[in-house]
């Protein structure tokens, strides 16, 4: 605890301050006796005294009473001074070491002391009024000493109350103080004892952290061998026993490593040599396979030729069955159209009829218009005229009509004879488009075969490429495996050469030629 804020500390100093004071006051009566001429005896007898008592509360410490006794024997001192004034003119004036030596008393922080000084000065005032009147005012009037007195007291309780209430303050502060410097006190303990366990942890984790990095540094010379024995903190232990354990595990891994390597470096060799023969074979397989590829692509390029010509044959077919279905159909066209002709040439022979009919019938009729006109006399001599004309005109329509008769019979003679023939020329064309098609069915099924045949050795063709590019490519992939086995069994022997530096069986301390256990690898 700050010794400034500490009460019973600044109590403590208080007494011994009222103490010098009490020494200093004690001097100062004697000295006044005898400067005056009076009783010394009486006063320096008194004065020791109070000395003694104050001396006693100085040695008794700093509670209540002993604050107390420092404060009589102060007072004590100061009526002795008053008493050595009686009779002098300054008499009056020593008073004022009363009201000075009342605040003193304010250096102990004790009310109680202030109050008892207060009282003894009182006291001292109205009893010697009193009693012995000369120890305190020059004046022998009572009604005038006990004024003072009251005077006196009434500044003295002034002076008393303000500088009680200044110390009762300040007794609190200070106990607020101390309260709260208890309470840093007890906070600092518990950050004392805080920082005593972090430093007892980072002394702990210094050693663990030493002990690891010198296992590290062993790891880091490829020393697996050794353990860490020293042990832990308990809450350290776990890492210490993991830490073992993964070494036990990396000196059993880097030992399999090592067998596993020596398989491979073994496997690497044999791998090699058969990749070595499987090259070989795979060439020589790509060879016979570029001769049969070459043979296969001779018959496919013939089997190609003759699939074209066939094609070419079913195109010429094909074109001739177009042209003769084409004359099929044009012969078709002719008898159709024959068969018209004839049907109009029927026609035509009722139209004739008809027109030699009206001929007949125009005859009659100028005939009977040539009679009508001849009973007329001259007046009808021009409608006989017209009668007589449109007799010949109708005697030349029946002639007409005769011949055309005659011509649409020859017509039909020859429309009859030539739709025969027609016939004749579609049924020749219908037999050879029957065998034509026949033909055609025949070279394109041909064709068809052919070009399946064609394509059937095309694919082998392919198929051989294909083979053949494979077997080159796994001739090139063979080659580079067997680069590759090589550089893995060289890889193998350097890996080889950096796990025989690793240490693995631990190294017993009482043999010193035991020798470095280096890993065997075949």
């Amino acid at each position: 605890m700050n010794e400034m804020n500490d009460l019973d500390g600044i109590r403590a100093k208080g007494v011994k301050a009222l103490l010098g004071i009490n020494i200093l006051l004690a001097v100062s009566a004697v000295s006044v006796a005898v400067f005056l001429g009076k009783e010394i005896v009486g006063v320096g007898a008194a004065a020791v005294v109070f000395l003694a008592i104050g001396a006693w509360a100085l040695r008794g410490g700093y509670e209540t009473q002993h604050r107390i006794a420092a404060t009589v024997a102060g007072a004590g001192q100061v009526t002795l001074i008053l008493a050595a004034f009686a009779g002098h003119p300054w008499q009056l004036d020593a008073h004022m070491i009363f009201f000075a030596y009342i605040p003193m008393t304010a250096a102990m922080l004790c009310p109680t002391s202030i109050i008892v000084a207060a009282l003894v000065a009182v006291v001292h005032h109205l009893g010697l009024s009193f009693v012995m009147p000369a120890l305190v005012f020059p004046s022998a009037d009572l009604s005038e000493n006990i004024l003072r007195s009251l005077f006196h007291g009434a500044v003295i309780a002034v002076e008393t109350a303000a500088l009680f209430y200044g110390v009762r303050r300040n007794v609190s502060r200070m106990a607020d103080l101390n309260a709260e410097q208890d309470r840093l006190s007890e906070v600092m303990e518990i950050l004392e004892r805080e920082k005593a366990l972090v430093e007892a942890k980072e002394e702990a984790s210094s050693m663990v952290v030493e002990q690891l990095r010198v296992g590290l540094a062993k790891v880091e010379a490829n020393n697996l061998a050794d353990d860490i024995t020293e042990t832990f903190p308990p809450e350290y232990e776990a890492l210490r026993l993991s830490f073992n354990a993964s070494m036990s595990s990396l000196r059993e891994t880097v030992t399999d490593v090592t067998f596993v390597t020596d398989q491979i470096g073994v496997d690497a060799s044999q791998l090699a040599e058969a990749s070595a023969n499987v090259a070989i074979s795979t060439e020589k397989q790509a060879n016979a396979l570029s001769q049969v590829t070459a043979s296969v692509e001779v018959i496919a390029d013939g089997m190609k030729s003759a699939v074209d010509k066939a094609e070419e044959m079913q195109r010429r077919f094909d074109n001739t069955r177009q042209v003769t279905t084409s004359g099929t159909a044009v012969v078709r066209q002719a008898v159709d159209t024959m068969d018209e002709i004839e049907q109009s040439s029927s026609q035509i022979d009722h139209v004739v009829a008809l027109i030699e009919d009206i001929a007949f019938q125009t005859n009659l009729l100028a005939l009977n218009a040539g009679v009508e006109a001849a009973r007329a006399g001259e007046a009808g001599a021009g409608f006989a005229i017209v009668a007589s004309e449109v007799r010949a005109l109708a005697h030349r329509s029946a002639e007409a009509a005769q011949n055309i008769n005659k011509l649409i019979s020859q017509s039909n003679e020859h429309v009859v004879v030539g739709v025969s023939l027609v016939r004749q020329v579609g049924d020749a064309l219908e037999t050879i488009l029957s065998e034509v098609n026949e033909v055609s069915g025949s070279i394109y099924e041909m064709a068809n075969i052919s070009g399946q045949q064609a394509a059937s050795i095309e694919d082998i063709r392919g198929s051989m490429q294909t083979l053949g590019a494979e077997t080159q490519g796994n001739a090139a992939r063979t080659e580079e495996a067997s680069a590759s086995t090589a550089s893995l069994d060289s890889s193998v022997e350097r890996l080889v050469e950096s796990l025989r530096d690793f240490v693995v069986v631990s190294q017993d301390p009482r043999d010193a030629s035991t020798e470095r256990a280096n890993l065997q690898v075949a």
